[in-house]
């Protein structure tokens, strides 16, 4: 763009960029544990999730995943993505008669614990989470958006 003339000061540019944020996209909620969101809900974004954990900022982490998705999403693709990048992780379901069941995914992760309500799920991942490890929630917008309606009903706790 720039030998077109469209951009004069690449300055300006990467100031802006450095300030861009893009709610529920690797969205860090609160420090000490770090709490990431992500509305990634199929297996491309869940991708991109993973392309942002190899970043050497994040790769450092020991990361707890609390996970959910809907029943029409390939859901164990999604897990299978990102199970080599999670130290714990934590299946839920999603409130919504199309929820998927987190019973169904333990095939994929045999270890994983299941909490069927989803703040409660978040709750436990910082019970088990050390200040200096983090917790990626992701799997659904539904998710997202429940979490974050709960979270500003109990303003105070879990939050920085």
């Amino acid at each position: 763009m720039s030998r077109q003339g469209f951009i004069h000061d690449w300055q300006s540019v990467l100031r802006s960029w450095a300030r861009f944020s893009w709610p529920g996209r690797f969205q860090i909620v609160r420090r000490n544990p770090l709490w990431v969101i992500d509305g990634a809900h199929n297996p491309h974004g869940i991708q991109g999730v993973v392309e942002t954990l190899k970043l050497k900022a994040y790769r450092r982490f020991r990361w707890t995943l609390v996970f959910s998705s809907l029943s029409d999403k390939p859901a164990d693709d999604m897990l299978r993505l990102l199970i080599p990048y999670m130290e714990r992780i934590i299946l839920t379901h999603v409130p919504s008669q199309r929820g998927g069941d987190p019973r169904e995914l333990l095939t994929v992760a045999p270890t994983a614990t299941i909490i069927e309500d989803p703040w409660e799920a978040v709750q436990k991942a910082f019970a088990v989470s050390a200040e200096d490890e983090a917790i990626l929630t992701t799997g659904s917008l539904a998710l997202l958006s429940y979490i974050l309606e709960q979270r500003q009903k109990h303003v105070g706790n879990l939050v920085n």
